[in-house]
């Protein structure tokens, strides 16, 4: 009997680590689109912040190529894809730029057209 129930706990250990391990994947997941296509605020706050990005000069450091537009619509069109709100709470996201590569969540580069936005 006592190793039925160690072989239990065990199942149910190794039920719970997968159960763990899928909910922080789709977590990554969904952030990682979310980060890549949304509506944006660009604060002065890092403390603040959502996401912490670095504009790089080099469309070869970027993690994500990003095109501003000026339809709100746009934003979830595609990745890479941002429209700057008016205000904080029109936002999905609040962004602050650092000059730091180290410190930043993003490295990102702006492209002039919606097709060249994305990874």
């Amino acid at each position: 009997m006592p190793n039925e129930s160690l072989r239990f706990n065990s199942e149910l250990v190794s039920k719970g680590r997968i159960a763990l391990t899928c909910t922080v994947c789709l977590f990554l997941l969904f952030f990682s689109l979310s980060a890549s296509a949304r509506k944006v605020y660009f604060t002065n706050s890092e403390v603040q912040a959502d996401l912490i990005v670095y504009e790089t000069s080099s469309q070869v450091q970027a993690d994500l190529k990003v095109f501003i537009t000026h339809y709100q619509t746009h934003a979830n069109k595609r990745p890479g894809v941002w429209y700057v709100a008016n205000s904080q709470g029109q936002s999905d996201t609040l962004v602050y730029v650092t000059d730091s590569q180290a410190r930043a969540d993003l490295v990102i580069y702006y492209v002039n057209s919606e097709v060249q936005a994305g990874r």
